[in-house]
């Protein structure tokens, strides 16, 4: 009879259904079907036991067999996914067949054995694969890294690389920012880099869409990706757009928009406990490289955003001011000064973004100069002047925080132009007619600095230089042919000779264009084999004819009466 006791009591369950169900504990009063439970009886719940299935049952032996086969299980998935991505990866040969990208039906019955991260990435004979087809050697691969941190870094320091870490270290910890930084720098040729940029491509969107994966390095790298490539000129190509939707995806997907903190131990707190019976993890606390790349993030967005009006702008939180705040006082890198000011500026710049929305855009109706308007404009710039004046002389001194102020100047007084006259109160022609002149001096100023900036680093200039030219160059296109009655057009072609500037601005594309065919790094390609600069060289003297044929016979005799140049050094 004990022994029969005893037998009962060693398979009856742990707790009755329903607590089972709640995943609480079940405190029994006596053995199953002789009575309710205390939290069955408290809730005048029917108390009943769950019925008994030899499968549930786990012994030792069992456990072992039920972990063995999941792990046979993940292994099998881990081996059909490896062969995936390398047969969807393109062969960068000069053969003409084809690229597959099918998986054939034997290599998912039959998939190869698992291959170690390491085994998979180690360099080989000496040698970096790039991508199929694009290899560096060790040397290159160190001097290119050394050429990243003290030249490309330091203009868009969202992710620094420390001087400690060696080619391969990086290399084998993360293969794709490795890949992304060296094929920034090394000499490639046009089809090469057309290549490189469909295998970018294809392995961020298998990773990222088909996998599922959320490291941190795959953000790194496109965001360098984006921040140094050829197709950011948004004003005419919406090519890159949906690499941007998809960096914006991949920050927020990872949490990095919004504070990671650990689980807490309140029993109340619903959205703990969800997460805790879906089998989420608690969010880390974030690392200062993730705060950079959120950043990053952050920035390319607005710049793209405020400039081009190409997709949603991510709002500025206060989790992001508390990132930038803990990178600027940690300053771990020597770059992260100036991270802090970028994103300051570009901040309060893009105030006008939400302030005067762009009726072009839109398709808002045109609002009227008030003098809210111009209320709005002067606070921006002085405080736009106050961080000018709190940027330490050595950073505020570079080329590249010149360009990136000017520019943000250009944006800040550009909505003025869609903005309709007013007569409602007696200033408001004088303000508009200020602002509007406004706008045309930052721009002629921004130009002018493009041009005191030496030629053979405009090759190693990054997206957002190229950018705010962009943007400087439609704005005053738009000022010089502007009929308004707050504007005089005629004043506004005499104090800018646009023709004259156009051809400098040629002239200085095309020196460093000669500058990057010297120089042993990369070339940017476009379209049918040209240079990035030599094109831009090209359209910036197609921009001067345009806007000359454009002038009347009194335009052209007042031109050839001003100075034949605009001053390029100062």
């Amino acid at each position: 009879m004990a022994d029969s006791t005893g037998d009962n009591h060693k398979d009856r369950p742990r707790a009755c259904a329903y607590c089972n169900r709640s995943k609480t504990k079940c405190s029994l009063s006596s053995g199953p079907g002789t009575g309710s439970c205390q939290r069955c009886t408290r809730l005048k719940r029917p108390c009943s036991m769950p019925e008994q299935n030899e499968r549930r049952r786990r012994g030792p032996s069992t456990r072992v067999g039920q972990l063995e086969e999941k792990l046979d299980g993940i292994m099998s998935l881990l081996s059909a996914s490896q062969g995936l991505q390398q047969l969807a990866t393109p062969t960068l040969s000069n053969s003409s067949t084809p690229p597959t990208f099918g998986l054939p039906l034997e290599s998912l019955q039959n998939p190869p054995p698992p291959v170690s991260r390491s085994a998979r990435y180690a360099p080989r004979a000496g040698s970096f694969e790039v991508v199929p087809g694009f290899q560096v050697t060790g040397d290159e691969a160190e001097r290119f890294l050394n050429l990243y941190r003290s030249e490309y870094s330091p203009k868009f320091p969202f992710v620094p690389i420390s001087p400690e870490v060696a080619p391969d270290e990086l290399f084998q910890s993360r293969p794709f920012l490795f890949r992304v930084i060296i094929q920034i720098i090394a000499p490639q040729t046009a089809e090469t880099q057309r290549e490189v940029a469909q295998w970018v491509r294809q392995h961020v969107s298998h990773h990222v869409l088909v996998v599922q994966e959320r490291r941190l390095e795959l953000l790194q790298g496109l965001l360098l990706y984006i921040g140094w490539a050829n197709h950011f000129n948004f004003c005419i190509d919406y090519g890159g757009t949906a690499l941007f939707q998809l960096l914006v995806g991949m920050a927020l997907e990872a949490g990095l928009g919004k504070p990671g903190r650990p689980r807490t131990n309140t029993p109340n707190h619903l959205l703990d406990e969800a997460r805790r019976v879906k089998g989420f993890k608690a969010r880390r606390p974030h690392t200062l490289e993730d705060m950079r790349a959120m950043l990053g993030v952050f920035y390319l967005n607005s710049l793209a955003t405020s400039l081009f009006y190409h997709m949603p702008m991510c709002p500025y939180s206060a989790y992001l001011r508390t990132c930038r705040q803990a990178i600027e006082s940690t300053a771990e890198f020597e770059s992260d000064r100036f991270l802090s000011i970028l994103v300051q500026m570009l901040h309060v710049g893009c105030r006008t973004h939400y302030t005067f929305p762009n009726p072009e855009m839109d398709g808002s109706e045109p609002v009227e100069f008030t003098g809210a308007s111009h209320m709005v404009l002067t606070s921006v710039k002085r405080e736009l002047e106050a961080l000018r004046k709190e940027t330490p002389p050595e950073i505020r001194a570079s080329c590249m925080f010149d360009l990136c102020y000017k520019g943000i100047l250009v944006r800040l007084y550009e909505p003025v132009i869609y903005m309709n006259p007013t007569s409602a109160f007696a200033d408001g022609a004088a303000w508009r007619s200020e602002a509007l002149w406004f706008c045309l001096e930052a721009a002629k100023s921004y130009l002018v600095a493009y041009l005191n900036n030496p030629a053979e680093q405009i090759p190693y200039l990054p997206c957002q230089v190229f950018s705010y030219f962009s943007f400087t160059l439609i704005t005053v296109t738009r000022l010089l042919f502007l009929n308004d009655s707050d504007w005089n057009q005629a004043e506004a072609r005499k104090a800018m000779d646009f023709v004259t500037l156009a051809r400098q601005l040629s002239d200085h594309l095309s020196r460093g264009g000669q500058a990057e065919a010297a120089g042993a790094r990369k070339i940017r390609y476009i379209e049918d084999g040209y240079s990035f600069l030599g094109m831009s060289a090209e359209k910036m003297r197609w921009i001067g004819s345009w806007y000359l044929s454009k002038q009347g016979p009194a335009d052209e005799v007042q031109r050839h009466q001003q100075q034949p140049h605009l001053p390029t050094r100062g």
